[in-house]
Parts: structure tokens; C-alpha cells; sequence
């Protein structure tokens, strides 16, 4: 059996799940069908990401 990263027959294959192993990074987010919601003010695929829009709002795009 693979580790939540790789796949294949001999687990070779890198597989990236962003939440495979059910955590986002630190408490900045939650895990939904392998996928992370982050709270307000974070973003990336493991909320590990400064949203700085989310703080500032963009005023030109």
C-alpha cells in the first residue's frame, strides 16, 4: 500500500492530492473530498498561502 503521495505498482509514481493525507496546513484550513477549504485570509491548494485580496480587496483586478 502507498503512502497519500505516490501510486503504481511499486509506488513510484508521485500522485500529489492536496489534502490526501486529511490535513491543510496548520489550522488555516479544512479538508473536504480531498481538496482544502481555507479560511478567510489564506489561500493555496494547502492554505499555506497569504490571501492578501481576502484583507486588502484589489481595487483594479
Amino acid at each position: 500500500l502507498c503512502t497519500p503521495v505516490f501510486r503504481g505498482l511499486t509506488c513510484n509514481q508521485f500522485s500529489y492530492v492536496p489534502c490526501g493525507d486529511a490535513t491543510c496546513h496548520g489550522t488555516q484550513g479544512h479538508c473536504v473530498a480531498n481538496s482544502c477549504i481555507c479560511k478567510t485570509g489564506f489561500a493555496g491548494p494547502r492554505c499555506d498561502s497569504t490571501d492578501f485580496c481576502a484583507t486588502f480587496p484589489c481595487l483594479n483586478g
